[in-house]
């Protein structure tokens, strides 16, 4: 998935629970909170919230 496909997946899917899958094969599950600066943020229950940068995303998928 290039960076446009990350970024049009990621905006398209703010606010709801996804899984990440990252270009070295980890998975990452939460709320996609926003994008900012090509960065997803993800929150989980915790309000912990990661970053991930959209160039090592491999597909992003809404969690049903």
């Amino acid at each position: 998935m290039g960076i446009d496909e990350s970024f049009e997946a990621a905006e398209s899917l703010k606010g709801h629970f996804v899984v990440i899958v990252r270009t070295d094969g980890s998975e990452i599950t939460g709320r996609l909170t926003e994008i900012e600066d090509l960065t997803a943020v993800l929150a989980d229950d915790d309000s912990h919230q990661t970053r991930i940068s959209l160039g090592d995303v491999n597909w992003i998928s809404r969690v049903v």
